[in-house]
C-alpha cells in the first residue's frame, strides 16, 4: 500500500522523445525481416530438447507411454585416470625443470617488530 503522496504520475516516468534518423530505421527495418525469415538453413541447430520436452507433453496428453531416452553410446577412447594423468604431468614438469623428486623448503625470516618503550604521558594540570 502507498500514500497518496507516493504516488507519481505516470507521465513523469515517460522515455523523452528522440529523433532518429530515417536511415536508422530503415536498416533496423531491414534487420527485423532478416532475423523473422523463415528461410531456415539446413545446417541451423536443432532444438532437441524443445522437441524431446513437446513430445513428452503430447503422450501425457494422449494417455500413451511416454517415450524414452536412447541409451548413451560408449565413449569410443579408453578411460582415463585423471589423477594418475595429473601426476604424470607433474613428474614430467619437474624433470623438465632438473627438480629431484622432493622439492626444497627454505625458511623464511620472520621480521620482528620494534617494541615501543616510551611511557605514556599524562597532560599536565595547571591550578
Amino acid at each position: 500500500m502507498r500514500w497518496p503522496d507516493e504516488i507519481r504520475s505516470s507521465e513523469t516516468l515517460a522515455p523523452p522523445a528522440v529523433d532518429v534518423p530515417e536511415e536508422e530505421i530503415k536498416r533496423a527495418l531491414a534487420l527485423m525481416d532478416v532475423m523473422a525469415s523463415d528461410d531456415i538453413p539446413e545446417d541451423a541447430a536443432v532444438d532437441r530438447y524443445t522437441e524431446a520436452i513437446s513430445d513428452l507433453i503430447v503422450a501425457k496428453q494422449g494417455g500413451k507411454e511416454l517415450p524414452h531416452a536412447a541409451e548413451p553410446e560408449a565413449p569410443a577412447g579408453a578411460v582415463v585416470d585423471l589423477m594418475a594423468a595429473l601426476q604424470e604431468s607433474v613428474q614430467k614438469a619437474k624433470a623438465s625443470r632438473g627438480e629431484g623428486k622432493h622439492a626444497t623448503v627454505h625458511d623464511i625470516p620472520k621480521k620482528t617488530a620494534a617494541k615501543k618503550t616510551a611511557a605514556k604521558k599524562s597532560p599536565r594540570r595547571s591550578a
